[in-house]
């Protein structure tokens, strides 16, 4: 599974994440749509993709 970034950023308390496969095709984790947590989630490197309608980063990233 994931684990937690050393800065303690993430993950977001009360956010499932999952693992997906970017357009690139290397492995990200990614959430719902989360507006409410927007600031915690862009503050822990996330990004959104409106066509998608989820949050997500590299899993390399959060590591």
């Amino acid at each position: 599974m994931f684990h937690q970034h050393a800065s303690g950023t993430w993950p977001v308390e009360g956010i499932a994440y999952q693992q997906v496969t970017a357009q690139d095709g290397r492995p990200c984790i990614a959430t719902d749509n989360t507006q409410p947590k927007k600031e915690l989630l862009t503050g822990a490197g996330f990004r959104w993709n409106a066509q998608r309608k989820l949050w997500w980063k590299y899993i390399h990233a959060a590591e």
